[in-house]
């Protein structure tokens, strides 16, 4: 169970995620051009990070800010075609920081997988039936 006190921090995380969403898309920026081993791209959203959020957040403070709560509320608010991008960099950040101990967060599991092959599967669908998605 979880503490009426839980229940409103996150409900008050979840209604600020549209503010948070050019943080989360920033970060998920960093978060897959390093893993995308693009030199070039991890330097643009760098520079990116700094200038938009603070001079001193860095690569790491993408990594924290990626694998929490709040940019997986972000994901939920972010446009479709962004989702699929914006979660498999939460994904990430979420496992590195867990093995390398920055901060209590807890590794992937199950449900996270299952929400992630759960977009796909949406992506595929709406790749393959373009005239049922438009609206």
């Amino acid at each position: 169970m979880t503490s009426p006190a839980m229940r409103h921090k996150i409900a008050k995380m979840r209604l600020a995620a549209p503010l948070e969403l050019p943080k989360a898309r920033i970060c998920a920026a960093v978060v897959l051009s390093a893993i995308a081993h693009n030199e070039h791209e991890l330097q643009v959203a760098l520079a990116q990070l700094k200038a938009t959020i603070g001079v001193n957040w860095t690569f790491t403070h993408a990594l924290q800010f990626m694998s929490g709560r709040q940019a997986d509320f972000c994901v939920d608010v972010a446009e479709k075609n962004e989702r699929e991008g914006m979660y498999l960099a939460h994904l990430i950040a979420k496992s590195v920081c867990h093995e390398a101990a920055l901060g209590g967060v807890p590794n992937v599991d199950e449900i996270d997988i299952a929400k992630f092959k759960a977009m796909a599967r949406q992506r595929q669908h709406a790749d393959e039936n373009p005239a049922q998605t438009r609206h």
